[in-house]
């Protein structure tokens, strides 16, 4: 979940527009052909394989800009393995590519920009990955923030984060800003509503003196759910981050405190974020420096409309309606 304030184009050195352009067409055919071609290889095999994404696309009209299509959320397209090793143990990849419908190009230079891992997995122990994706503060957080940490429209999601990233080095155009490259990932088996979930960097990236590591320690039940985790990126910036939520159907209450600090800059930077969500049927209403709307047209479809409100020196008015579809 990339932040609309850190979002760069690609940056390939000499190469023209047109260059760009044929370079993320070429990139966005041979990502579409690879999850084809996987497919049908896998359809002759035992193993189960899943595709699966998500689309949102609509118009956007911020105050003092021109009108023009935008996301609600993230999209992507999404591969998932799996096998079978015994009745204890199974292996899984996970390939997730990001693109941006409005132009049907990848969203950034790096192909599986989503996330790229493999690994194994056991019912009593846990889930062990290795390759790159989210840390274990950004892969949980969005559960206690209304909007699902989108950073988009009307979400507050880059309040709760403040100015700390996993990836300080701009690595792949920011691409990396939540997620770690090079490391493994390990999320534990529940216990009594407990899951743990940690990760770390294999060895510090290019221009980087340290590595990426951190921790999450979730709990979640029918009504209450609650979240510590910290972090440490390859700069030696800090972040801690302690939320939970409790919910009495219709009615959630959400509220989250972080302490962010950058090793460039003395002091800490705090945040306290408290929302309520309400649910009207299957039509949810969610308000939060903004109000919005759903329409479920389906399980799998929903229209939405959206009125939102930003204070970030000037004050920033937006209004967005759009459509949504899981597949």
């Amino acid at each position: 979940m990339d932040s609309k304030n850190r979002i760069a184009g690609p940056a390939w050195g000499c190469n023209t527009p047109a260059m760009t352009t044929l370079n993320d067409m070429r990139q966005a055919a041979f990502g579409l052909g690879l999850f084809a071609g996987l497919a049908v290889q896998a359809a002759a095999q035992t193993s189960s394989l899943a595709f699966d994404g998500h689309l949102n696309l609509g118009m956007v009209k911020e105050s003092g800009r021109s009108a023009e299509l935008g996301r609600g959320y993230n999209n992507w397209l999404r591969l998932i393995g799996r096998e079978q090793l015994d009745g204890e143990l199974s292996a899984g990849m996970t390939l997730e590519l990001r693109y941006k419908p409005e132009t049907g190009m990848a969203e950034r230079e790096s192909l599986f920009q989503g996330e790229s891992t493999i690994g194994v997995a056991s019912k009593r122990f846990g889930t062990l990955r290795l390759g790159r994706a989210m840390s274990p503060l950004w892969q949980q957080k969005w559960r206690f923030e209304p909007w699902f940490d989108s950073e988009f429209i009307g979400s507050l999601g880059s309040y709760q984060s403040g100015s700390y990233t996993s990836d300080p080095t701009a690595a792949l155009g920011y691409a990396n800003w939540a997620r770690i490259p090079g490391a493994l990932f390990y999320d534990s088996a529940s216990e009594g509503g407990f899951t743990l979930h940690l990760a770390s960097a294999v060895s510090p990236p290019a221009g980087a003196t340290g590595r990426t590591r951190g921790g999450a320690l979730n709990y979640a039940d029918a009504a209450l759910a609650g979240m510590i985790s910290f972090e440490r990126n390859n700069r030696d910036d800090t972040i801690c981050f302690v939320a939970g939520s409790w919910a009495i159907s219709p009615l959630t209450v959400v509220g989250s405190y972080s302490a962010v600090r950058l090793a460039i800059s003395p002091g800490t930077e705090t945040s306290y974020v408290l929302s309520a969500r309400y649910e009207l049927g299957a039509h949810p209403r969610q308000g939060k420096e903004t109000v919005g709307y759903i329409v479920a047209l389906s399980k799998r479809t929903n229209l939405y409309v959206d009125l939102y409100r930003e204070q970030a020196g000037a004050t920033l008015r937006g209004t967005a309606l759009g459509i949504a579809h899981m597949f």
